[in-house]
């Protein structure tokens, strides 16, 4: 069956007498990427019983409907591709379905990619005719959560850009799972004031002041309220399955004697003590009180919107899970967990192991677990780090124990760990996808006769993470997932030459390229590593200084290194207390000179490389804001070469 025929449109695109608007949707991006292929442009026309010739059925036609076709035993977001006779059906269970249905004919059938957002990365063979077999499949999602980057995100402005919509669509991204958080409101402006009681009991005190206030989950009228504002939530939103709830991301949990007579006394990372700090809950795991609520609200909300589910995270203090708590049925567990360290076997086997303990606490529903991971937010989120056989072996895994629920934190870094992203998206739907030939498929069609070099590329920064991860001590973190401030432990990943040898696979690939498409692609991942080299380059200089005894550059060198409005003014009295170390200043006066230089050179250059990649997805720009947690190296280094101006 010719849809096209020696340059000239041989089919037509048949929509219902009174389509869906998802469906005329899927009928343009079908005519927009075979007239891209071939140069024809095929009509669209809404049914008729007298359209003849090949005609390509969009959703539920007249004719369609006619037919026994049943879609009742496949999964949401699932779809049929078929043959009849002169027709080809593209169907889906859902308005998603029917979409997806439309992309994989495209991807199957004409060999079209959208690797990464954007035109550059679209990848449109060629050709004067489209003759296709007779057909007949049914496709499903292996999860029915699948989330990266494809939601409300805090860390850049791809959800809303439309060429990551339309990459997240062309991969079946998204899910027919939908959870709300819109219910939630400000607890400080409405009941600081006139409620104290409902915040959390600090030191004797409410606290009323922190701009991430927890609350007294024991208070029945804080319950109460969640109640209230969620029913009104799901009223107004009744086609989400259910809510979010979890407390703030910040300590100071209740001190008040009912809500500690909910804890257990365990610690939340087992076998380690409670940590050394000032505060009565250190260390303590929160998982029972946090989950004793959650299965209040989810009982409450039984009773006026049964079946809708409260997701709540498994995460920080309340990660453990629960010894003796039994989940209400309506509780989704959302567990994080983080791949980016599973090369060591014994930080791996701890997220699965904990894993299976949350199951247990769901009454043995895996389908009540949603995962929460964290592809970038760990340590040093904007750098280069692949982890492609990591999240391969995860998802499969995951799958393979029935979780069918994933998200992962994300930012626009398409230039360093892009590829991390593509390969989720194709495993989440598909998990017995094959990793290496996803790899493959990227590396010939992307870079064409230049891909085995661009392979060597990514294949040499993927076995640096192994060698620097698998091992324990790599940074201070039981999963990988902590101090983003720990820089300098980037110099045990980035060791000497590896850089140097990432710039002369991407030399090479150069060489063998001969599609200026191509180079551009190129130019794409080349400046993600320009950022990569600017940062190790930056750190080494500030190391020399640590090595002088200036440790405090340590701190945080990188990530809210431009003071913002609240800037707090005690880091330049950091500067001000290394000055005041004249001997020190003195003693090493002509080489701390030349490496002050050399440092503020290295990140003043850095930050202008930042800020001219900025909106260009090429680095994850959401962690590179100005901020007010962290001293500015900018702002100490010019201190400290201002103090040594009249020194010998």
């Amino acid at each position: 069956m010719f849809l096209v025929k020696d340059g000239s449109a041989n089919a037509t695109i048949v929509l219902s007498s009174q389509p869906r608007e998802t469906d005329r949707l899927a009928a343009y991006q079908l005519q927009k990427y075979i007239e891209k292929a071939t140069g024809a442009r095929l009509s669209i026309q809404t049914y008729r019983d007298d359209l003849k010739g090949n005609l390509i059925h969009i959703g539920y036609t007249e004719f369609v409907s006619k037919l026994v076709i049943s879609l009742e035993k496949i999964a949401q977001e699932g779809f049929i591709i078929k043959t009849v006779g002169e027709n080809l059906i593209l169907l889906g269970k859902d308005d998603d379905g029917t979409q997806f249905s439309v992309f994989h004919f495209l991807e199957k059938y004409l060999g079209i990619r959208w690797f990464f957002p954007g035109e550059l990365w679209e990848i449109v063979p060629k050709t004067s005719s489209i003759l296709i077999p007779e057909i007949d499949e049914c496709h499903e999602p292996s999860f029915v959560v699948r989330d990266v980057g494809t939601g409300p995100s805090p860390y850049g402005s791809w959800p809303t850009d439309p060429s990551m919509q339309l990459w997240a669509k062309a991969n079946k991204l998204g899910g027919s799972v939908k959870f709300g958080r819109d219910w939630e409101f400000d607890w400080n402006k409405e009941f600081a004031e006139t409620h104290p009681e409902y915040f959390a009991l600090r030191g004797g005190k409410r606290d009323t002041s922190s701009p991430k206030p927890q609350l007294c989950t024991s208070n029945p009228e804080v319950l109460r309220i969640i109640v209230e504002r969620i029913r009104k939530y799901l009223d107004e939103n009744p086609e989400l399955a259910g809510v979010y709830w979890s407390p703030e991301d910040a300590p100071g949990f209740c001190e008040c004697p009912n809500c500690r007579a909910l804890d257990t006394g365990e610690t939340y990372t087992p076998n380690r003590p409670p940590l050394p700090v000032a505060d009565p809950l250190s260390g303590l795991s929160m998982t029972n009180r946090v989950f004793i609520f959650a299965n209040q609200i989810a009982e409450e909300l039984e009773k006026t919107h049964p079946g809708k589910l409260i997701i709540v995270l498994a995460y920080w203090y309340y990660v453990e899970p629960p010894r003796r708590l039994r989940l209400h049925k309506n509780v989704v567990v959302w567990y994080t967990m983080t791949c980016i360290g599973h090369w060591n076997v014994a930080r791996r086997e701890l997220d699965f192991e904990r894993l299976k303990r949350w199951i247990r606490a769901a009454n043995n529903d895996a389908s009540r677990i949603m995962i929460y991971e964290y592809y970038i937010n760990a340590a040093w989120p904007e750098m280069l780090r692949l982890i492609l056989p990591l999240i391969d072996t995860s998802i499969k895994r995951l799958h393979k124990e029935g979780v069918r629920m994933y998200f992962t934190q994300w930012v626009d870094d398409w230039a360093i760990n892009g590829l991390n992203y593509y390969v989720a998206a194709k495993l989440l739907w598909d998990s017995s996808l094959d990793l290496d030939e996803i790899l493959q498929d990227f590396y010939s069609k992307a870079f064409r006769k230049a891909g085995k070099a661009v392979e060597k590329y990514f294949n040499r920064l993927m076995e640096a993470w192994r060698i620097a991860t698998e091992r324990e001590g790599f940074i201070d973190s039981e999963r990988l997932l902590g101090p983003r401030h720990l820089y300098h432990q980037l110099l045990a990943f980035y060791k000497p030459g590896l850089l140097e040898d990432c710039r002369r696979d991407l030399e090479e690939a150069y060489r063998l390229v001969e599609d200026d498409r191509v180079k551009e692609r190129l130019d794409f991942l080349r400046l993600g590593l320009d950022y990569n080299e600017a940062t190790i380059k930056a750190i080494r200089a500030l190391r020399k200084l640590e090595d002088l005894g200036l440790p405090e550059f340590y701190i945080d060198p990188f990530v809210y290194f431009q003071p913002g409005p609240s800037y707090p003014e005690h880091w330049l009295e950091i500067a001000k207390g290394i000055i005041r170390r004249k001997e020190m200043l003195i003693s090493h006066s002509e080489r701390l000179k030349d490496y002050l230089k050399e440092a503020l050179d290295a990140v003043e250059a850095r930050w202008k490389l930042v800020e001219s990649l900025k909106g260009k997805g090429i680095i994850g720009n959401g962690w590179l804001r100005p901020g007010s947690l962290h001293p500015p190296p900018v702002e100490v280094l010019r201190e400290l070469l201002e103090a040594l101006r009249d020194v010998p």
